[in-house]
C-alpha cells in the first residue's frame, strides 16, 4: 500500500496554539509537511513555532528532493473571523491542506448569553471556517485548473461531539459545530 507523502505540502492549521490544533500541526510536521500555524496571539504562535521546529519527521517519511524541499514551518497572526485576513493569508501562502480548528467554547445558558457573545461564538466556530474554506478553496481550485501538482488540495473542518448532542450551557457552540457537519 502506498501512502500519500506530505513532503513538499503546506498545511495551514487555525487554532494552532491550542491543544487539538497543536497536536494536528505536530502530526503534519512528523509526516513531512511544512506547517503554517495560524492564530490571534503572536506570542503564543512564536512559542508553538519553537516547539514545532523541534519535531523531527518520522524515519518512514520520504526525504526531501529538489522538487519537494524540506519542511519549513511559519506563523501567521490574524483573526480567522476576518475575510480580509483569510484573503491575505492565502495570497501569501500556497496552502495544500487547510485545517479549520480555531474556535471558542461556551459555558453559559442561552438565556444568559448576550447577543454579542452569540455573534462571537458563531463567528469563531462556524463563519471563520466558511471564510477559510472559501478563500483556500478558490486557490485550490485555481491550482488544479492550472495543472498544479498534488491535485486540488484538502480542507478539514474540526467539529465537536457536542455537534451531535449538546449539553447544558453549550447551545450556540453546539449549533455552530453542527453547522460544520453540514
Amino acid at each position: 500500500m502506498t501512502l500519500l507523502s506530505l513532503v513538499g505540502k503546506t498545511a495551514c492549521i487555525t487554532g494552532a496554539t491550542g491543544g487539538i490544533g497543536f497536536a494536528i500541526a505536530t502530526r503534519f510536521a512528523q509526516e513531512g509537511a511544512s506547517v503554517v500555524l495560524a492564530g490571534r496571539s503572536a506570542s503564543k504562535l512564536e512559542h508553538a513555532l519553537a516547539k514545532l521546529q523541534q519535531v523531527e519527521p518520522w524515519a518512514t517519511t520520504p526525504t526531501a528532493t529538489p522538487d519537494k524541499p524540506p519542511a519549513a514551518h511559519s506563523t501567521v497572526c490574524f483573526d480567522v473571523r476576518s475575510t480580509q485576513g483569510w484573503e491575505t493569508l492565502v495570497s501569501k501562502h500556497p496552502i495544500d491542506i487547510l485545517v479549520n480548528c480555531a474556535g471558542q467554547t461556551q459555558q453559559a445558558l442561552l438565556l444568559r448569553t448576550s447577543e454579542a457573545r452569540v455573534d462571537e461564538l458563531l463567528d469563531s466556530n462556524l463563519r471563520s471556517a466558511v471564510w477559510g474554506c472559501r478563500a483556500a478553496g478558490k486557490r485550490m481550485v485555481a491550482a488544479r485548473r492550472a495543472g498544479g501538482a498534488g491535485g486540488a488540495g484538502c480542507i478539514i473542518n474540526v467539529s465537536s461531539l457536542l455537534a451531535r448532542r449538546g449539553a447544558v450551557g453549550t447551545s450556540v457552540y453546539a449549533a455552530a459545530k453542527a453547522g460544520l457537519l453540514g
